[in-house]
């Protein structure tokens, strides 16, 4: 298969990770098969497929601040950013959404 191919592929079989929604089990759920199905490609496809993949004002603004070049720095900044929260620093993020919203 070829990286187009397989960047074609993960695309079409991974979730959309809902930033504002999320929960550290989906987030958990998403990053585990995000990372099984782009093993095989390179780092700058890693990051087309995740950028595709990833919605929602927060992740928007998330995403336009990190400058993430590597997957190494992607996974650690993932990891940092949605799997190492808190329950109580997830709930405020929720409150804080529902307020912007209206």
């Amino acid at each position: 298969m070829s990286v187009s191919q397989a960047t074609s592929h993960a695309v079409n079989v991974l979730p959309v990770l809902y930033s504002d929604l999320t929960t550290v089990e989906r987030a958990r759920t998403f990053w585990e098969a995000f990372e099984e199905n782009t093993e095989v490609l390179p780092d700058k496809s890693r990051l087309l497929v995740f950028q595709q993949k990833l919605k929602g004002r927060e992740a928007e603004r998330w995403w336009n601040s990190s400058h993430i070049k590597t997957f190494k720095t992607l996974k650690m900044r993932f990891h940092n950013h949605f799997l190492s929260h808190t329950a109580d620093e997830l709930w405020e993020r929720l409150h804080s959404t529902k307020r912007h919203k209206g």
